[in-house]
């Protein structure tokens, strides 16, 4: 917990904010306090935030691209932004190497705080690699069809340049099944922490008290705030005690939240054991987990004891949007 007793920002609070002071006027900043589950206010927020971006002086197709993807983290992937996005990822990739056989897919997986920062940043070390964490479009607890129909037609123009394509996200848990009908070949290593150590350190990210973050609320509890990335996880009604012990019900949701995640986790597991790896995080620092993920990965890269983002998420800001 913060001296002050706010919570810890996560990535998309930083992102929201450093978009609104950039391309909102000052009157304007509260615009992005929206109801997050309210799709015609994340759409007009997309419009608004790319508008703002077409005023400012040319840029590169990469950071066209990058900038893009920001906007998309706090709203919505619409037909222009994607179409404005694909477009700029054409001549990115326009300028590189096509590969005679598609490079290897994989996504990693887990609840958050489990490791995930870290299983991003270990296939980053593979050479001629696009690995990321957590990029943007969030997919919805309950998908959305623009959301998984974007990823996959950035991982298809991705795999035809990088040998390696990665993202390690909470939100693919349920847009799985998907991701293997258009990829059969891609594979995943799920992320296994013990539910009750993962559920502490969601807390101390989320912070504490009335007032601080719940995901996995239900929206407008009078409780706790809501924040963009709310709609990718589920959603449970607070417990009768939640006004009076905030922080207790916060503990008790998260935990149920990360207990069905792995249970999931685990099925899926039994089910594609041809294509999913389970991983425990307290062994992902091990030298022969580390061998058994690049060979997933059909390439090897760097040998490291991983403990990223241990106490915050301040590591997991230098792993930075790619594409």
């Amino acid at each position: 917990m913060r001296p002050d007793n706010r919570p810890i920002l996560t990535r998309v609070e930083m992102a929201g904010r450093r978009l609104a002071r950039k391309y909102f006027p000052q009157k304007l900043v509260s615009a992005l306090e929206f109801d997050p589950y309210d799709q015609r206010a994340r759409e007009h927020n997309a419009g608004a935030l790319l508008d703002k971006m077409h005023n400012e002086p040319g840029r590169g197709a990469l950071e066209t691209c990058q900038r893009i993807l920001a906007i998309m983290q706090i709203s919505y992937p619409t037909t222009k932004l994607v179409e404005e996005y694909f477009s700029s990822l054409e001549i990115v990739l326009g300028s590189m190497r096509q590969l005679e056989n598609p490079g290897q897919l994989v996504i990693g997986l887990g609840p958050g705080r489990c490791g995930s920062t870290s299983l991003a940043a270990m296939l980053g070390t593979v050479p001629n690699s696009c690995c990321t964490h957590e990029t943007p479009p969030q997919i919805f607890w309950k998908p959305r069809s623009e959301q998984i129909d974007f990823h996959v037609k950035r991982f298809r123009m991705l795999t035809n340049s990088y040998s390696l394509v990665a993202d390690v996200s909470h939100w693919w848990l349920n847009s799985i099944e998907q991701l293997f009908d258009q990829f059969p070949k891609a594979k995943v290593i799920g992320l296994i922490r013990d539910p009750a150590e993962c559920a502490m350190s969601f807390t101390r990210v989320q912070g504490f008290g009335k007032g601080s973050y719940n995901p996995w609320a239900t929206p407008r509890n009078g409780v706790w705030r809501s924040g963009h990335w709310d709609p990718s996880y589920p959603s449970y009604s607070p417990p009768s005690y939640s006004d009076k012990s905030p922080d207790l019900a916060k503990l008790e949701l998260v935990t149920r939240y990360v207990k069905e995640y792995n249970a999931q986790l685990e099925k899926l597991a039994r089910d594609a054991s041809d294509k999913v790896r389970l991983v425990r995080t307290d062994e992902l620092g091990k030298e022969t987990i580390q061998s058994e993920i690049f060979r997933i990965a059909q390439s090897q890269g760097k040998f490291a004891t991983w403990q990223l983002n241990v106490r915050g998420i301040a590591e997991g800001r230098k792993i930075q949007i790619k594409l």
